[in-house]
């Protein structure tokens, strides 16, 4: 079948996407993730705009696992969060492009208040030293600009591939199993 261009454009930058997707993942440090998210009694989801809209569904994915969180997405949140936070808690954030002031001070505070805490950012920092992990994701020229894919897409698809890691744990199945409310037969 033949796209218009416009349409091929959309569909290699999702295939780009994709492929550089498998560069970026490391499943040391998703397992790392995961043992973090096992051991916090609270999860907070620190983000602005489309990076916002992705945890969301983060959000909302862990929890039909039975993982509980609170999405930040107002300044002031955050920053009131990121003071209130300790050691039985992960902060986890994203930042499409690793510029967002906000987020990154947050993180920062949150550490330096013993909270365990991770950036998903396709900003590969030479010193991280705000966050204890930092989780790499895909990127495309102007991805944070939205102009032809969502920048949610990178965030979404390490968020399946992290959630992927839960489904074996049978606590956390019994939990997602309960979820499906129309299961086919």
């Amino acid at each position: 079948m033949v796209y218009k261009a416009w349409t091929q454009n959309v569909l290699s930058d999702y295939e780009e996407m994709l492929r550089k997707n498998y560069l970026v993942l490391d499943e040391s440090k998703l397992e790392r993730i995961q043992n973090l998210i096992e051991s916090s009694s609270k999860i907070y989801f620190y983000a602005k705009g489309s990076s916002a809209l992705a945890l969301k569904e983060m959000k909302v994915r862990f929890m039909r696992l039975g993982i509980m969180g609170e999405v930040m997405d107002e300044d002031d949140m955050i920053l009131w969060n990121s003071l209130l936070v300790d050691e039985s808690c992960l902060v986890i954030a994203a930042s499409i492009s690793g510029k967002t002031k906000s987020i990154t001070q947050a993180l920062q505070t949150a550490k330096k208040n013993g909270a365990k805490t991770v950036l998903m950012t396709t900003k590969n920092f030479d010193d991280y030293d705000f966050c204890d992990e930092l989780l790499l994701l895909a990127s495309a020229q102007n991805l944070a600009y939205g102009n032809r894919i969502s920048p949610q897409f990178p965030i979404l698809l390490m968020t399946d591939c992290l959630f992927s890691y839960f489904l074996d744990d049978k606590e956390r199945r019994f939990y997602y199993d309960k979820t499906i409310i129309h299961k086919e037969e």
